[in-house]
């Protein structure tokens, strides 16, 4: 059993135990409203996203309530970086009490488990690419900078050429005006 499971399985046990859960009716989410973990129905996880512009404002312990389906849910911040979404048919009072007993006893755990689950394993091999994607381009700019030393520039190559191909030049540039 992974350490990010644990949480989610000691949460729902001691919730069911306390008659506070059944099969479905737990989320867990970050503070910008990031589901980590749900059971919740489509419907409910929708009608909490409503308040997630307010999920900042909350601070560790405080809920909002909302009625969903002849049940009620409840979302309360464990900690910093956490919500908690319970959806229970028992009464709102018992449930927050319930709730507030997890979340002195996993204080700690709440936060941990958004580290882990947020951790990004992909971000070692974007950093690989993103380094050769570099390497590269330094490759083609020291190359360019040697073809540069050899082919002088048009400019530089009008100003040091005898006077006559200057005067062509200078020549041309008067029709093309005529013209």
């Amino acid at each position: 059993m992974s350490e990010n499971s644990e949480l989610v399985d000691k949460l729902k046990e001691e919730l069911r135990t306390f008659g506070s859960l059944n099969e479905i009716g737990l989320a867990l989410l970050t503070i910008k409203g990031k589901i980590l973990y749900s059971d919740l129905p489509n419907n409910v996880q929708q009608k909490i996203m409503l308040f997630k512009r307010s999920f900042p404002g909350l601070t560790v312990g405080s809920n909002i309530t909302l009625a969903a389906e002849n049940e009620s849910v409840i979302v309360i911040r464990p900690s910093k970086k956490m919500l908690m979404a319970v959806q229970t048919q028992q009464r709102v009072g018992f449930t927050l009490v319930m709730l507030s007993t997890l979340i002195k006893k996993y204080t700690s755990e709440f936060d941990k488990y958004v580290k882990t689950v947020t951790k990004s394993p992909k971000a070692k091999p974007k950093l690989k690419a993103i380094a050769a994607e570099a390497a590269e381009a330094a490759a083609v700019t020291e190359k360019l900078a040697n073809v540069s030393e050899i082919v002088k520039l048009p400019s530089v190559a009008v100003k040091e050429a005898p006077a006559e191909v200057a005067e062509r030049v200078e020549t041309t540039e008067a029709v093309d005006k005529i013209e």
